[in-house]
């Protein structure tokens, strides 16, 4: 057994510089391998990071149209507010009907706020029922109803009931009830 291993020994000792060039080239190819392992994973490492990248892009190039929504949403948020009626504050609540009245040029009567319903849990806004007897031309009453469905209350028309006064005169009577939406 030592007779190889010394025979080798002098194998390498007569030829030490193709011995070295030989252990060289191994140690080289090895770490080649090794480079070559490497540079896979960090080519599909880079591949991800160029997914990522251009997803952050493309929100960093959606970020002025979200601000821009963010800010329209804030100012839709903002005109409701502003526009709320309060339960409380009759006064003022029974004049947004009057106001309506004098515009169109029909008749108000039996104006009445009436008990609003308890709030819902979690709900953020609370309804605050109003009923009400308009008598005029239809288009009297019609131009009623269409400046309380525009106007800048956010109003819901629960019921409404229109009948004919009498064939003669042209008069219509339309019996409403109306929810405008309020603050809690």
């Amino acid at each position: 057994m030592a007779a190889p291993a010394s025979s080798f020994t002098a194998f390498l000792r007569r030829n030490l510089f193709a011995s070295l060039c030989t252990a060289g080239s191994l140690a080289l190819a090895g770490a080649s391998v090794w480079l070559w392992q490497r540079s896979n994973d960090l080519e599909t490492l880079n591949q991800q990071r160029t997914i990522e990248g251009e997803e952050t892009l493309a929100l960093l190039g959606s970020g002025p149209r979200l601000r821009e929504q963010h800010a329209r949403a804030a100012a839709a948020a903002q005109r409701i507010d502003d526009h709320l009626v309060t339960e409380t504050n009759l006064g003022d609540n029974l004049n947004i009907f009057y106001l309506y009245e004098k515009e169109s040029g029909a008749q108000l009567s039996g104006l009445r706020q009436l008990n609003s319903p308890p709030r819902e849990d979690g709900t953020a806004y609370r309804t605050v029922p109003f009923s009400f007897t308009l008598t005029g031309s239809f288009e009297q009453v019609a131009r009623f109803l269409f400046r309380l469905e525009t106007g800048p209350q956010i109003t819901r028309v629960v019921i409404l009931t229109v009948q004919r006064r009498d064939a003669d005169s042209g008069l219509v009577s339309a019996n409403l009830t109306v929810n405008l939406l309020g603050r809690p």
